[in-house]
């Protein structure tokens, strides 16, 4: 997940700052709100996952984080649109995705096993395989 991440924060800001003429400013500007938004929404998603956990799986908030990550992700890489308010629409649903993904992958992973060493060794290996994605 994070091998995604990268270039978003990468390469995507001065694209639409030059070549979209947005400037740096108005962009990082859009990506600071994103990230605010994220920060709201963390807890918000942690409670509604933790009241439904007996209507859904942890996996199941994975693939339904995926949807809207998948689709923002493809309309910010491949689909740009020349203005601020579609950058931030789209920011804000890919951050609202990854929330959902990530929190649904963590979540799930502290799950799996009642054994306190075997989560830990669980939650390494996601660890490492984040870094090995980066």
């Amino acid at each position: 997940m994070v091998a995604l991440m990268m270039p978003l924060v990468i390469f995507i800001p001065p694209f639409f700052a030059e070549q979209m003429d947005l400037g740096m400013a108005v962009v990082g500007g859009i990506f600071t709100l994103g990230r605010l938004f994220d920060v709201v929404t963390d807890p918000v998603v942690g409670s509604v996952m933790d009241r439904f956990q007996t209507h859904f799986s942890k996996r199941a908030w994975v693939v339904i984080g995926a949807v809207p990550l998948a689709l923002a992700t493809f309309q910010i890489f491949f689909d740009p649109a020349d203005n601020s308010s579609s950058l931030m629409y789209w920011v804000v649903v890919m951050y609202a995705g990854w929330t959902l993904t990530n929190l649904g992958l963590y979540s799930w992973g502290a799950e799996v096993s009642e054994d306190y060493h075997q989560r830990s060794r669980i939650m390494g290996a996601i660890q490492v395989a984040n870094s090995i994605g980066e």
